[in-house]
């Protein structure tokens, strides 16, 4: 058997109950199961498992990273979980059956085919603890809460701009607080003009809006403002519509703010919490983030590029007879990617030699996505070694470094 284990063991899950092969060591033959999707039936499953092959361990694979089978997998020592790619069991599928048939009992002997044929380089599920993983799920919801206010926002806008564009530039952002108690207030331009101007002045001064200057002027451009819809039964249904975004809008942010109180609570307690802060530009959102992406076990990546080349951000050469191109990583992670990705786009407004390595690529005709990989691939190799050595990252002494180095950049830093 396979490294030493028990047993090997697939399973296909679905939200009820998954099917399943096993293959015991020394046999031949498989043998299937179902097993239902409760905690009681996954107990006494492995009760039966830890009795039959007296606690040995037992490689599990399953076509999936998360979630409820694998949370509840986890907590239990005798496995070894091998989450299986999708897309790399969907080619392993095509391959060994040309006919395209599929269900969950072919996908599970699949699963195991694929396990016995190629464990040596399937990556193990090494679970972070559970404080990590804690801050993981939060920190994807809370990437997911942007994405749905930004949905909002977005959709709030084109509407304002089909009856009342007015709005736009009263407000200096669409989604926030500040945006949403204003058409709380004034829905429509009809409704703004019948305003007091003292009532505006006094609408902006106590929301932190100060300066003088800019309060006339959006004055001055309600008072000189044309109306572009004058039928009132349009108008009241436009007025229904920017109400009912606005009543969203301000949910999620009030659920963004719950959501980021619970993450800087228990950021506060990682014990890498003020070495992922010191990089620049990771703030509250971020910082979180990059912690997340890295984990706590310094043993689960060998080297900065392990941890590039899984996350998704260094490309992947294909060569095939005297051609060779470098190509998307398209199997990765995809919020760890975006994390790196999004980093490496932040910290241009406050890295000197990240700005400068970006503007040269772009200089060199790469695209900005393609310059900030090269920006994120660069800050990975930092982060590792800051990680490895629990050392914080001073950009002063980075910038000495490069100073000793000269790289190709190194001329575009502009350095006080």
């Amino acid at each position: 058997m396979k490294e030493g284990f028990a047993a090997l063991v697939a399973l296909d899950w679905a939200d009820e109950r998954h099917i399943g092969y096993l293959q015991a060591r020394g046999k031949d033959e498989w043998e299937r199961f179902v097993l239902k999707q409760t905690p009681e039936a996954i107990q006494q499953w492995v009760g039966e498992l830890r009795q039959r092959f007296k606690g040995e361990k037992i490689a599990l694979v399953v076509e999936q990273r998360r979630g409820a089978l694998i949370y509840a997998l986890q907590k239990y020592e005798i496995f070894v979980i091998f989450p299986l790619n999708t897309t790399a069991a969907k080619n392993y599928r095509k391959a060994l059956r040309a006919s395209g048939a599929k269900d969950d009992v072919s996908d599970a002997e699949i699963q195991l085919t694929f396990l016995r044929n190629h464990i040596q380089i399937m990556r193990r599920l090494d679970p972070d603890t559970a404080r990590t993983r804690r801050l993981r799920l939060l920190v994807e919801h809370r990437r997911k809460l942007v994405n749905r206010a930004t949905a909002l926002g977005n959709q709030l806008t084109a509407e304002l701009k089909e009856y009342f564009p007015l709005a736009l530039q009263c407000v200096a952002k669409i989604r926030s607080r500040m945006a949403c108690e204003f058409l709380r207030s004034w829905p429509s331009l009809e409704r703004l003009k019948k305003a007091n101007e003292q009532e505006v002045r006094t609408f902006y001064f106590q929301r932190n809006c100060r300066s003088k200057n800019l309060i006339e002027t959006r004055i001055s451009a309600i008072r000189n403002a044309v109306p572009l819809v004058e039928e009132k039964p349009i108008l009241q249904a436009y007025e229904l519509m920017t109400l009912t975004a606005v009543r969203q809008i301000k949910a999620v942010l009030f659920c963004i703010k719950a959501v980021d109180k619970e993450i800087e609570k228990i950021f506060n307690s990682h014990p890498d919490a003020a070495l992922f802060k010191s990089f620049p530009a990771a703030a509250a959102a971020m910082a979180p983030r990059l912690a997340v992406a890295t984990g706590e076990d310094r043993t689960r990546f060998e080297s900065a590029a392990a941890l590039a080349n899984f996350s998704g951000i260094s490309p992947v050469s294909i060569e095939s007879g005297k051609s060779k191109t470098i190509a998307f990583r398209l199997a990765a992670p995809k919020f760890q990617r975006q994390t790196f990705h999004e980093y490496a786009a932040m910290s241009l407004r406050q890295s000197l030699w990240a700005n400068a390595v970006y503007q040269l690529q772009r200089q060199r005709g790469k695209s900005h996505h393609a310059a900030l990989r090269v920006v994120a691939y660069k800050w990975i190799r930092i982060i590792y070694r800051c990680w490895i050595n629990r050392q914080q990252y001073d950009e002063r002494k980075y910038l000495e470094v490069l100073k000793k180095k000269n790289p190709d950049f190194y001329q575009k830093l502009k350095i006080a």
